[in-house]
């Protein structure tokens, strides 16, 4: 398997078929799966990853519907030749630091809302703070998140 199936959580704010579409497509963007290869059978999704035949089943769908793999009955799936198709887009991302309110991360914030903004992406802050409670807080909200991206900024 080259993915990670112990990524997908059961409790998510994202169902399980588009959590496995996600890391499926994100390995595709990042040619973990080159263009034309055959990925591993559904089945195998099913029993590494303890899912079930259909969440594995409706992911394969999304991603053939999105162009990103094609089915070939009594083939297997493939890989589409997505080499000249544009990446995805980012939405929204996440920016973290220990302390939002300084004057450091304001004034770096500011530069990355600005570029943001010439792409049309959303920012938000994330306070991870000092404390081992804050902590688990920003760790929970990044793990339920519906963010495309994370700047995690060290201090």
């Amino acid at each position: 398997m080259k993915i990670d199936l112990k990524t997908l959580k059961r409790q998510h704010a994202q169902p399980m078929h588009q959590q496995l579409s996600n890391l499926i497509r994100g390995a595709i963007w990042e040619k973990v799966y080159s263009p034309g290869e055959r990925i591993e059978p559904e089945r195998t999704f099913t029993q590494e990853g303890k899912l079930s035949r259909p969440t594995v089943s409706r992911a394969f769908r999304d991603l053939a519907a999105e162009g990103l793999i094609v089915r070939r009955m009594g083939s297997g799936t493939f890989v589409a030749d997505i080499q000249n198709a544009a990446p995805p887009r980012l939405h929204k991302i996440r920016v973290c630091y220990y302390n939002t309110h300084t004057p450091y991360f304001e004034s770096v914030f500011r530069g990355i809302q600005a570029e943001c903004r010439l792409h049309h992406i959303e920012t938000q802050t994330i306070n991870v703070g000092f404390t081992e409670e804050n902590e688990a807080w920003a760790v929970r909200e990044l793990l339920n998140c519906d963010s495309d991206g994370l700047i995690a900024m060290s201090f």
